[in-house]
């Protein structure tokens, strides 16, 4: 093996993901945790997660995903996928999903940062809802004034999201 397969592979590991990619996460890690009794890289990888940040992620699903006439007239605008259909508010799976996230966290004392936007869109109002975007973890969920899309990109160093993801992950835990 090459020096470069290794790149990666030692340290602590801090995920972050915003709207589908927190629910990405998660599955990421229940994969993970699936092959961690038959894969020594799968085991020292979810060994190494220390923490997690979430992003306006719709944990039960986003009412966008299941608008009737708007989600047909969106269609012309976004290929819909297996991934956006799964979005669809109070999934079974991603119920399933958050469920044994949470079993999984606590018992691994995974930290967490979970923003939650509190602005509307100006096209489609508010993507992910508040109760949505609370997984249920020990950790509160933390208000943004910010939408679906500037939670995700900070203007500056200065910004409240910049420095709430700074310090939870210079915090030592």
């Amino acid at each position: 093996m090459s020096c470069a397969s290794h790149a990666g592979q030692t340290g602590e590991l801090i995920l972050a993901g915003h709207s589908l990619g927190g629910l990405v996460i998660k599955q990421l890690l229940r994969k993970a945790a699936d092959a961690a009794t038959d894969r020594a890289e799968a085991l020292s990888f979810i060994d190494r997660l220390r923490k997690v940040v979430f992003l306006a992620t719709p944990h039960a699903g986003a009412d966008l995903a299941g608008w009737g006439d708007w989600g047909d007239r969106l269609r012309v605008l976004v290929r819909p996928s297996a991934a956006t259909g799964s979005l669809i508010r109070n999934n079974s799976h991603l119920r399933d999903l958050n469920l044994w996230y949470r079993r999984w966290a606590r018992e691994r004392k995974i930290d967490h940062l979970i923003l939650t936007e509190t602005k509307t869109t100006s096209m489609f109002g508010m993507i992910v809802k508040p109760d949505s975007s609370d997984p249920g973890l020990t950790t509160d969920p933390a208000p943004i004034d910010s939408d679906h899309i500037t939670i995700a990109k900070p203007a500056n160093r200065k910004s409240e999201i910049y420095e709430l993801v700074r310090d939870f992950i210079m915090r030592h835990t």
